[in-house]
Order: structure tokens, then sequence, then C-alpha cells
């Protein structure tokens, strides 16, 4: 065969793919039919058409990406003067961020302190998988493209998990999440103080009670991003103004080394106790009152802060 029957073909193919401008899928098959010659005929052109309908498929892909890409860090008022504006994620009637996603995730989101630049702020991240066992991956955003990754996340159970992140500045910032190697993904968008602004009561209401998991005997079990092993029995009624006395376990691999405490509000603010009693090699009894009620990050370290842990606390109004 000459070469004349093939260049007929590419070109009435060649139009007819322009007439289907947008059309993201064209099996070969309708091709072949359209163009009216058998498949011998076609099968040098087929690769190439297959190619041109793969470049479209890949690039409206990509220029939806880069459409949300836009949308955040030039479109938002994130971009303008780093404000989240009407595009801060809502929150639910327990005080958790809600997440945005396209596919069937379900992602809550409690901060568990006023998120400002430069220090840690902690998050109990809920991020729903089937069947739930895929790790989390989570990077913040800001409106310039610049990510940051969290510096510790810790899966607490099937579902939850404990990320911290440190933000290197104010302003809206987007906090985007996947599990399941991507398939599920959703963001939620965080107004960063800056240094001195005054925060909303929304991270003072939130509900941290739920936080820090329990063992078999009802004692809180601390998180620990090290070797040791921290255990705290606390009674369940914990109310503010009033002294408690906590049962305090953490290791500290055999060495002999002083054990610390201080309690943390949201807000930053820090309480020490009145005083701590040393029980065993490992065991500590901790005397802490709380001034105020809502939620509290204990802090315990041991070896001069190499070995460290936190427990969340729910602290109840005075009676």
């Amino acid at each position: 065969m000459n070469g004349k029957p093939d260049v007929e073909l590419e070109d009435r193919l060649r139009a007819r793919l322009r007439e289907l401008d947008g059309v993201a899928v064209a099996p070969y098959t309708v091709l072949r039919e359209r163009a009216g010659r058998p498949r011998g005929a076609s099968r040098g052109f087929a690769f190439t058409a297959a190619t041109v309908i793969l470049v479209i498929v890949v690039g409206a892909i990509v220029g939806d990406r880069l459409r949300e890409s836009r949308s955040f860090n030039a479109g938002s008022p994130a971009a303008a003067n780093g404000d989240c504006g009407a595009q801060t994620s809502q929150r639910d009637s327990t005080g958790h961020l809600v997440g945005v996603s396209k596919d069937t995730t379900t992602i809550l989101v409690l901060p568990l302190s006023v998120a400002r630049p430069e220090v840690d702020t902690w998050f109990d991240w809920y991020m729903t998988s089937a069947p739930g066992t895929a790790p989390l991956d989570v990077y913040a955003e800001y409106g310039d493209g610049s990510r940051i990754p969290p510096t510790l996340v810790m899966q607490t159970g099937p579902d939850r998990f404990l990320v911290r992140l440190a933000f290197p500045k104010s302003g809206c910032w987007r906090l985007h999440a996947e599990r399941a190697g991507g398939t599920l993904s959703g963001d939620i968008w965080l107004q960063v103080l800056a240094a001195g602004a005054t925060a909303s009561a929304d991270y003072a209401n939130a509900d941290c009670s739920a936080t820090s998991r329990r063992d078999a005997t009802g004692r809180l079990i601390g998180t620990t991003g090290d070797s040791t092993a921290i255990l705290v029995s606390a009674p369940p009624d914990l109310r503010a103004g009033a002294e408690i006395t906590f049962a305090w376990y953490m290791t500290s691999g055999g060495l002999a080394s002083p054990f610390t405490v201080y309690a943390q509000y949201g807000d930053g603010s820090r309480v020490t106790p009145r005083s701590i009693e040393t029980v065993g090699p490992d065991d500590f009894r901790v005397h802490l009152a709380f001034p105020k009620p809502g939620c509290w990050r204990l802090h315990s370290e041991r070896i001069g802060g190499k070995l460290s842990g936190d427990v969340w606390l729910q602290v109840l109004p005075s009676r």
C-alpha cells in the first residue's frame, strides 16, 4: 500500500479530533468506524491518536490542579493580606474545624492551642480511611505557595492522630491531609495570629477530654516521641482552682534522673506544680492547681529533656 491512504486517514482523523475538542475519551473503535477504514489501514495512526487523547486528559487534570492552586495562592484573601476571611474553616458544636474534601473522607481538626508563629501548635486530628490503618500525611501551605511539614504526627487511634506544627509566620494557612496514598484528601484553612493579636475564645471552649487515650486501668497514656513511657492517674472530675494530685509514672531507661512537669494552657500560659514527691525510680506524685477551665497540656521531662511527653486534660469550671 502506498502512503496516500494513510495521509488521507490522518487528515480526516485530525479534523475529527478538532471537532471533538474537550472530549477526554475517544475509543479506538469509534475512530476507526468514523474514518471508514479497516483496522490494517489505520493501525499506524492509532498510536498517534491515543497519544493525542492522553495528552488532552493529562492536560485537563494538570489544568484543574493549577486552577485550584491559583485560587488559593493568587485569588484568595490569603495572597492579598494574609487573612483567611470567609475562607476560614467552620467549627462544629465541639470546636473541631471541619475539613473540606471531594471524596468520602471526614476530617475534623481540634486545635489544642492558639496558632501563633514560631511556637508549637498541637492538633487533635480525625480523618477517616477504610479500613482505617493508612498513615496520615500532612503539610501546611501559605498563600505564597511555601509549605512546611509537621514536626510530629503520632497515631492515637484508627482514625485519630496528634499533629504538631510550627508556623514560621502569621497569616492564612491551608492544612492539607491525605490518607490511603492520596486517594483520600482534604483541607482545613487556619488563621495563624500575629504576636500580640487577640485570640478568639474558640480554643478555650474546645473539649480535649478524649485527646489522650486511657489504658485498661484508666490511666492517661502520654504521647512521646522517644523511648519513654508515661502513664498518669487523675481523678475523673478536674476543677479549676482546686489542687489536684496526680500519680505519675515516667520511665528513664533505668537512669536516675530528675523529673519536671509544667501545665500549658491554649494561650501559651504555664503553671508549675506546688510540689513533686518521688515515690519510686519512675513513680512520682504531682500536686498541681489549674487557674482556669479548658484544655491543658501537661508536659513532663527526664534526663534534662532528652525524654519527654505530653498528656491532655479537660479542666472543668470551679463549682
